[in-house]
């Protein structure tokens, strides 16, 4: 009768065990989330906010002049309104990059039999195995 105590316990104590560390990492994750919708909100400043962000820091930091803020500012507000315009032209190019590869890999597909298209997936996944490993390797440290 003691042994059978015992065994429950054990038992008992290892589902506890095992919950706790399930509902840790749940709680980890959501975390990582909350961070990254609070950083797309963060980007969300138009150029001109965003020079003048950078105004102010660079004013608060370097005790700058009168006359320093306003050629500051000026090319702050420059650079905003280049990167902008450079970051819509990265996007219409990476969308045009996708459909690129999108086509080529059906018309591709067209040609390959199935015991071929077999073969490009496994080595797809395979890829896929090693950049996951990767990524683990590296932010172990």
């Amino acid at each position: 009768m003691q042994k059978l105590k015992n065994n429950t316990m054990k038992k008992l104590g290892i589902i506890t065990l095992v919950i706790g560390l399930a509902s840790m990492t749940s709680f980890a994750q959501e975390d990582g989330r909350i961070e990254k919708t609070e950083k797309k909100e963060r980007e969300k400043l138009t150029p001109v906010e965003r020079a003048e962000k950078r105004t102010k820091h660079m004013t608060k930091t370097l005790s700058l002049t009168e006359v320093q803020v306003a050629k500051v500012s000026e090319i702050n507000l420059a650079h905003a309104k280049e990167m902008e315009k450079l970051h819509v032209e990265m996007k219409a190019l990476k969308e045009k990059l996708k459909s690129e590869k999108e086509s080529t890999r059906s018309k591709v597909d067209a040609v390959l039999t199935a015991d071929q298209k077999l073969i490009v997936e496994q080595k797809k996944e395979e890829r896929k195995e090693k950049k996951a490993e990767r990524r683990k390797d590296c932010c172990k440290e």
